[in-house]
């Protein structure tokens, strides 16, 4: 099978996680700013690589009505050059409330309170709790 990156794209920073080779358990990777898309599309191969990743989960954030929104799109488009780059599939999954979620396991499960601690692990913690919840899905058969 192999690992599976989850990213939750976002303006400012992208949040990554990677599956275990049985794409069982989700794990917080890394945080890596937003520096632009040539320079993120370098960053996120550069961890594909030294990960053995063999396959990439974006989070999209869909609205209320299950459109696409304007931060869908931009994800779909980084998504797609992601994988033109990479050569690997990507596939979209809906993670609308995935950052709020995060920072509430942060605060409550993890007892952090500091905003700069907090700000620091809610992406990697957020593309981690979308990937968990796709590899679930995919156990079930979705």
């Amino acid at each position: 099978m192999g690992k599976v990156l989850g990213i939750d794209y976002g303006l400012k920073r992208i949040g990554l996680a990677t599956s275990d080779l049985s794409r069982t358990i989700a794990s917080p990777l890394v945080t890596i700013q937003n520096k632009g898309e040539k320079k993120n599309i370098q960053a996120v191969t550069e961890i594909i690589q030294n990960h053995n990743i063999q396959g990439i989960m974006c989070g999209i954030a869909l609205g209320i009505d299950g459109m696409e929104t304007t931060m869908s799109r931009i994800t779909r488009e980084f998504g797609e050059k992601l994988a033109e780059i990479s050569g690997l599939e990507v596939v979209y999954f809906n993670e609308r409330y995935s950052s709020k979620e995060a920072e509430e396991h942060i605060r409550n499960n993890l007892g952090i309170t500091r905003h700069e601690k907090i700000r620091e692990l809610v992406d990697k913690m957020a593309a981690s709790m979308v990937l968990q919840v796709y590899l679930d899905k995919l156990k079930k058969g979705f």
